[in-house]
């Protein structure tokens, strides 16, 4: 398995059996793509698409959340999150020449 050039592993999901990732390796489901993950003991962080955090949300101990102030058009939306980390417990605020936004972190439990 390589690295990523920041040293990470990643872990990459996918149905299609003949896709194999340059940066890390593939998995076919969120429990065996999760099972490779713990055994690299370290902290497992999740980068979706939209089903991807669907089904992990409620596994996640935190959520990482970047609120950009703006409005876009899509079809493709961050599921309802707030049930599973009712806790803010930081925020920073920040801007750039574009937008603004709002780095939160949210928990389950305080």
């Amino acid at each position: 398995m390589e690295r990523t050039k920041e040293g990470r592993k990643a872990v990459v999901l996918s149905r299609n059996p003949e896709f194999q990732p340059e940066f890390g390796v593939r998995a076919e489901s969120i429990p065996q793509a999760l099972e490779i993950a713990r055994s690299y003991g370290r902290e497992i962080w999740i980068c979706g698409g939209e089903q991807v955090y669907r089904e992990t949300l409620p596994i996640a101990d935190r959520l990482l959340l970047t609120q950009i102030d703006s409005d876009v058009e899509g079809d493709t939306y961050f599921p309802d999150w707030e049930e599973f980390f009712p806790h803010e417990v930081s925020r920073q605020e920040s801007s750039d020449q574009n937008f603004n936004y709002t780095f939160h972190t949210f928990a389950k439990h305080v």
